[in-house]
């Protein structure tokens, strides 16, 4: 692998309700561009998401928290757009499920179910010692994603899936631990749509 990732996660999926004709109908229309909606979430700012340690041993240091993650929907949209483009998808800005305010027939979003860290930031003054990585840890994500039709109004195409992560030298922070689940989740989730798209 050519990219250098902040984690290393491993995506296990699944997909439901398709069918040979929906996805003819989806490639179809998949050419007039697919709507992005923001991600979204239903964790709490103040949710505990694992074990938080720090220091070269890694001793315990009370809990992470989904505030800690920095989730900005907008920031992440990027990395969906990048990975749709990449297999030569037309993206625009999507309006609301069942909403006319869009030009697109598809609408695709993201849920994050839930998401979970175990992990250590060493003491500034220790982090690189001995070759230990500035974090460490272990985690997973799931998120759903949802394609949805304007002209069926109804989600036509439905993937869940969880992402392990793993810690790479590269990770800094649990932001770019999220980010590099959400990256991974994002391709996975691109590989199935265009498996769809070619039935």
């Amino acid at each position: 692998m050519s990219r250098r990732r902040e984690a290393i996660p491993r995506a296990l999926s699944f997909a439901i309700g398709l069918t040979c004709t929906q996805a003819a109908w989806a490639c179809n229309a998949s050419a007039d561009g697919i709507g992005i909606l923001p991600l979204r979430t239903s964790l709490a700012h103040d949710q505990k998401i694992g074990k938080k340690r720090t220091g070269l041993l890694c001793v315990p240091a009370g809990s992470w928290y989904w505030k800690d993650v920095g989730f900005e929907p907008a920031a992440q949209d990027i990395g969906i757009i990048n990975a749709l483009r990449s297999r030569g998808l037309v993206v625009q800005n999507g309006a609301e499920f069942g909403a006319d305010a869009s030009s697109s027939e598809l609408r695709l979003r993201g849920s994050i179910l839930s998401f979970s860290m175990d992990a250590c930031v060493p003491w500034a003054v220790t982090r690189g010692l001995a070759g230990g990585k500035p974090f460490r840890g272990t985690g997973y994500i799931d998120v759903r994603w949802e394609l949805y039709s304007r002209s069926k109004e109804r989600v036509v195409w439905e993937i869940t899936q969880r992402s392990e992560i793993n810690a790479s030298p590269d990770a800094k922070s649990a932001g770019g631990f999220l980010r590099a689940g959400l990256l991974t989740a994002t391709e996975a989730m691109v590989g199935e749509l265009s498996r769809f798209c070619e039935q």
